[in-house]
């Protein structure tokens, strides 16, 4: 029987597993102070050159949403930080969360690669996901990443979902260059851009 096709991004530094974010206080600053309004908006483009931390950041609000699911409980406060023990960061860092997400290229086991794009099915997929009562009562959560990965008919369906939102979901959307994404996907979102990090 031939061996399974690891999926290369199953790393121990992958961006689930981290525990720091570095140099993007300010970003981590805005959707805390978002969450803490009650005024979480409900799609979020995470845009900026490649490796600086993005999709950390995404995940990073993951897990405090699901450890702490109310702007009561996030007021007690200052960043995003959920310690590695936490039953929400070892769920989210092991790939296991109910709540979470994540729409990325699938591994392709004939050809012992990844796919070269986000197909249709994997952006669809969000549509059950989203169908289903959040585990608890909690938050469900959507990382796209990249956005860049997005073919025409995964960026219409991602759409759909992103136009009408269920109750206490969150789409953050990781992109490198947003000026080649869906205007229409654009428009639904609040940019956060991050710069890139200085030596």
């Amino acid at each position: 029987m031939a061996e399974e096709f690891k999926d290369p991004r199953d790393v121990a530094w992958h961006p689930r597993r981290a525990t720091a974010l570095v140099g993007h206080a300010a970003a981590e600053e805005r959707l805390l102070s978002a969450f803490r309004s009650g005024k979480l908006h409900h799609a979020w483009l995470i845009s900026g050159p490649r490796g600086i931390g993005k999709a950390t950041l995404a995940y990073r609000l993951a897990k405090f949403l699901f450890q702490n699911p109310t702007p009561q409980a996030a007021r007690a406060h200052r960043s995003l930080h959920v310690a590695p023990e936490a039953p929400a960061f070892r769920q989210v860092a092991a790939g296991a969360h109910p709540g979470l997400l994540v729409i990325e290229r699938a591994v392709d086991q004939r050809a012992k690669r990844l796919k070269t794009e986000i197909a249709v099915d994997d952006a669809r997929e969000a549509q059950g996901f989203f169908g289903q009562t959040a585990a608890g009562g909690g938050w469900r959560v959507a990382i796209v990443d990249s956005a860049d990965e997005l073919n025409a008919a995964s960026a219409n369906a991602l759409l759909k979902l992103v136009e009408e939102p269920p109750r206490q979901s969150v789409f953050l959307i990781v992109c490198h260059q947003p000026g080649r994404l869906l205007r229409t996907i654009r428009s639904r979102c609040l940019e956060l851009p991050l710069a890139a990090l200085s030596t």
